[in-house]
């Protein structure tokens, strides 16, 4: 019995992949064996903790966990050898169900004969349907999978962040999920969403930055300063010093090496910087799309929506509905490639007075975004009052599921987007608030001209036991939490 059922884990082990399977709806119930079981428990539960999320394990951590298994890969795909187990299953059940049925009618309880032919045929009918449809009465397995996977192995159930609090409450940026970040005009917003998908990037993943905002070249130095932990501002203006300059252009040199060993669910890690600043110009949603689908993308964040033209009526403008159709495009990519989304917007003028509330009511250009959005950050930018370096508080004015508290983090960009404070009380958030409508800051300055990043050279490579490359002290930072 445990042949085939070995036969699949070995050609998962060897693949390195286990998309097929998450894909097809696999579950501990579709392995009949008490072995087979536990095989597949180890791999879900490597998969999905914070530690070593997307990965599988390898064939020598396997062998120590089951020194006996008999690893025998066949030269079929692992989506044939799983659908092979599927007809299996399928041909036991409804041999099972056909013997159960004839003892009813034997009997002489014919409904109860039609009910067990019923329910085998119905659920078997359920896990072949096209389109992915869930069947609550059929889904008992898969929930209680899910659920298992987060209460013992601290699972993710998406792509971390960068924060632990918050990955505490999402348990990650999760498919086809729609993550809208707002603020006012100079509030770090690019910043933010580039140091999210580089936080990804460095833990395998492949993602797409979007900007019509800025050249591909200025998001590049971004992004470097963050993977290699040094002030912005002094890449910019070429005032390293000698050691950071050695840090930052190690760090980028190792990249390339790293993307070949490092791997997520079987892909090399990629980060794509793109726009469409040249012949193709007025990028819509759909454009993306493809590009996703050609990158094979896990990641995509937008810079900014409305940036972006209306597949509709090809009009790129702020007006409402195109802003609106545009929203709800991303929203549906998001669904349709089975990956988070993150799209950076503006708040609107009613955002900078000093009465104003964090609400959705602040997104700016269209009322989709309050609609469409599975998570929505708000950014307000501040200095702390007794030292004058620049902070932003994250707040959460709409989820779906989450209840998220307003956080407070560092605001130098390049070095430092750590955590300060894991909650603020609604009298804090108002009077940062306040403190943002009075004030205002270039987004590229760091806030502190003389300030240097606490550490001046960042060790890069693999890190031991994870297979996770090492970044920022910001990032690192984060990347510890999201392992607790």
């Amino acid at each position: 019995m445990a042949g085939l059922e070995a036969i699949l884990i070995s050609n998962v082990l060897k693949s390195r992949d286990l998309r097929p399977l998450v894909r097809a709806g696999l579950t501990s119930e579709d392995f009949h064996t008490a072995e087979g079981r536990e095989w597949w428990k180890f791999i879900r539960t490597h998969h999905d903790n914070r530690v070593t999320y997307g990965q599988v394990p390898s064939m020598e951590m396997f062998k120590r966990r089951f020194p006996s298994f008999d690893f025998n890969p066949s030269q079929d795909s692992v989506e044939a050898v799983c659908s092979e187990l599927f007809v299996r299953n399928q041909s036991d059940e409804v041999m099972r169900a056909m013997d159960d049925a004839a003892d009813a009618v034997s009997d002489n309880d014919l409904d109860a004969g039609v009910m067990f032919l019923q329910e085998v045929l119905e659920k078997w009918q359920h896990r072949r349907a096209e389109g992915g449809d869930l069947d609550l009465s059929h889904s008992a397995a898969l929930l209680k999978e899910q659920y298992e996977r987060v209460e013992t192995s601290q699972g993710m159930l998406g792509i971390p962040w960068p924060w632990e609090p918050v990955n505490e409450e999402t348990l990650g940026m999760q498919k086809g999920q729609l993550i809208v970040i707002y603020g006012r005009p100079k509030s770090l917003k690019t910043w933010i969403c580039l140091y999210i998908c580089v936080f990804a990037y460095l833990l395998g993943f492949r993602v797409l930055f979007y900007s019509r905002e800025m050249s591909k070249e200025q998001i590049l130095r971004r992004a470097a300063s963050i993977i290699a932990g040094v002030d912005y501002r002094d890449l910019k203006r070429a005032t390293l010093t000698d050691s950071q300059k050695t840090a930052l252009f190690a760090a980028i040199d190792d990249l390339r090496e790293s993307e070949k060993s490092v791997r997520t669910d079987g892909k090399r890690a990629k980060f794509i910087i793109s726009n469409d600043r040249g012949p193709n110009l007025g990028a819509t949603v759909g454009l993306i799309k493809q590009k996703c689908q050609d990158e094979d993308i896990d990641l995509a964040a937008i810079d900014a929506l409305y940036k972006l033209a209306d597949a509709r009526t090809k009009n790129r403008d702020s007006d409402w509905k195109t802003q609106a159709n545009v929203t709800q495009d991303l929203k549906d990519m998001a669904v349709d490639l089975d990956i988070p989304a993150i799209g950076v917007t503006q708040a609107n003028r009613k955002a900078g007075g000093k009465a104003s509330k964090v609400s959705t009511e602040e997104v700016a250009f269209t009322d989709a975004v309050g609609m469409e959005v599975d998570l929505l950050m708000r950014i307000i930018k501040g200095r702390d009052e007794q030292t004058g370096k620049p902070e932003l508080v994250l707040c959460w004015p709409a989820t779906r599921d989450e209840e998220l508290n307003p956080l407070l983090i560092h605001g130098c960009p390049g070095y430092n987007f750590e955590v300060k404070r894991r909650h603020l009380t609604s009298e804090e958030v108002n009077h940062s608030m306040a403190q943002e409508a009075s004030g205002g800051d270039d987004e590229e300055g760091s806030g502190d001209a003389t300030e240097q990043p606490a550490t001046q050279t960042r060790e890069r490579g693999r890190s031991s036991g994870t297979g996770r490359r090492r970044g920022s002290s910001a990032l690192s930072a984060g990347r510890k939490g999201a392992s607790r």
